[in-house]
């Protein structure tokens, strides 16, 4: 972070009237990149098991009580065809993966 400061002031009528203002701040200064990926078309279509085992898909309508607890796991991390948005399925075609 780059502090940034100033202050102006003087006098509008000699020993009567005067002005000063004064600002401080900071500048971030942040350079950087992000890694996207594009789902590929086996993830598109709901199978997840090639994002690994750790990665474990939750069903979000199986949470019955409002607690994380209960929520259950999709079965082999294929996530149903009836649950997919069809808005989602197929990504703008200059996005396509190889």
């Amino acid at each position: 972070m780059e502090p940034v400061r100033g202050s102006v002031g003087g006098a509008i009528k000699k020993n009567k009237l005067f002005y000063f203002g004064d600002y401080q701040g900071t500048r971030r200064v942040v350079g950087g990149s992000t890694l996207a990926r594009v789902p590929t078309a086996a993830e598109r279509a709901g199978d997840l098991r090639g994002l690994g085992p750790t990665r474990r898909i939750f069903d979000p309508l199986s949470n019955n009580n409002g607690s994380p607890a209960t929520r259950v796991e999709f079965a082999n991390q294929i996530i149903p065809a009836v649950r997919l948005s069809a808005a989602g399925a197929e990504p703008p075609q200059e996005h396509s993966a190889a």
